[in-house]
């Protein structure tokens, strides 16, 4: 009760707490700000890693369906082919403008975007010498080192995409 009366005796202590009040206020706004900014980053970093992850899957499919019409020589191993085929343009976009802003993670996702390019114009090359009839050279091109280096290096890039957007996330934690 004491307290009560010195507040209303005194105008500077009112104001004091007034001002208090509203640091508060700007202090818990603040953190907001700061909490929904970190939130947000941190589901920017999870889609991107679903995009690496699905481009992955899709190279793999695209591999799969280039292997099964090369041993069958069927075209419905063509159609798991071109539906995997399709996304992976729409995901290299998209991990490209997620990184644009990071020297660092640009570097590698047009590393990745060359290497996944030249990927797929080895199976392209490789189906289309099996449709014209040159199997043995299709088979020839499946069977070089180059395809598994390629593959290989996909594959590195993309876990280093990974760990440069978990150092990311963790950087936002703290």
């Amino acid at each position: 009760m004491d307290a009560l009366k010195l507040i209303r005796r005194s105008p500077v202590v009112f104001m004091l707490a007034v001002l208090a009040a509203v640091a508060m206020l700007f202090i818990s706004e603040g953190s907001y700000w700061q909490s929904a900014n970190t939130l947000e980053q941190l589901a920017a970093e999870r889609d991107a890693r679903a995009q690496v992850l699905d481009l992955r899957k899709n190279i793999l499919d695209v591999e799969t369906g280039q292997r099964g019409y090369l041993l069958t020589g069927r075209a419905e191993f063509l159609a798991p082919y071109d539906k995997a085929l399709k996304p992976i343009g729409h995901l290299l976009d998209d991990l490209d403008a997620h990184y644009r802003g990071s020297p660092n993670a640009i570097a590698v996702v047009e590393e990745l975007n060359e290497q996944v390019k030249a990927r797929l114009a080895l199976i392209a090359e490789t189906i289309r010498l099996k449709q014209q009839g040159k199997s043995e050279l299709a088979d020839e091109t499946l069977l070089t080192a180059f395809g598994k280096e390629q593959f290989d290096e996909i594959h590195q890039l993309g876990n280093r995409l990974l760990e440069l957007g978990a150092s990311s996330v963790s950087a936002s934690r703290e």
